[in-house]
C-alpha cells in the first residue's frame, strides 16, 4: 500500500523536517511506500516552478497512491485542503497523521 503525506508547506519554514519526521515514524512502524512531496522543493526550482504546478505533480502522486495520510495542520492548508477533496472523490484511504502511528 502506497501512501500520501499531506501537509502545510507554504509558509511554514520547517516543513522538510515535520514530512521528513512523519516518513520517518510511518517507516519505523514497518511501512515501506511513501510519497513524501516535500522532498519535490530539492528537485524543482522553486523560482521556477509555480504552486499550481506543484500542485498537479502532487495530485499525479496522489493518483498513484493508496491512501491519504493528513498531518497536523492540514485543515488550514488550500493545498491540503485540494488534495483530500481529490482523494476524498476517488475513494482513497484518508487517515490523520495520529492514526498511522502505533507508538
Amino acid at each position: 500500500m502506497r501512501l500520501y503525506l499531506s501537509g502545510p508547506i507554504t509558509g511554514d519554514k520547517n516543513y522538510r523536517d515535520k514530512f521528513k519526521r512523519a516518513e520517518q515514524a510511518l517507516r519505523a512502524d514497518g511501512i515501506k511506500d511513501i510519497v513524501n512531496p516535500a522532498e519535490l522543493i530539492g528537485v524543482l526550482s522553486p523560482e521556477a516552478t509555480s504552486w499550481e504546478e506543484y500542485m498537479r505533480i502532487d495530485l499525479e502522486l496522489l493518483a498513484m497512491s493508496d491512501a491519504l495520510i493528513l498531518l497536523p495542520g492540514w485543515e488550514k492548508s488550500l493545498g491540503c485542503q485540494r488534495e483530500h477533496g481529490y482523494a476524498e472523490a476517488a475513494g482513497k484511504i484518508i487517515l490523520e497523521f495520529g492514526e498511522m502511528i502505533k507508538h
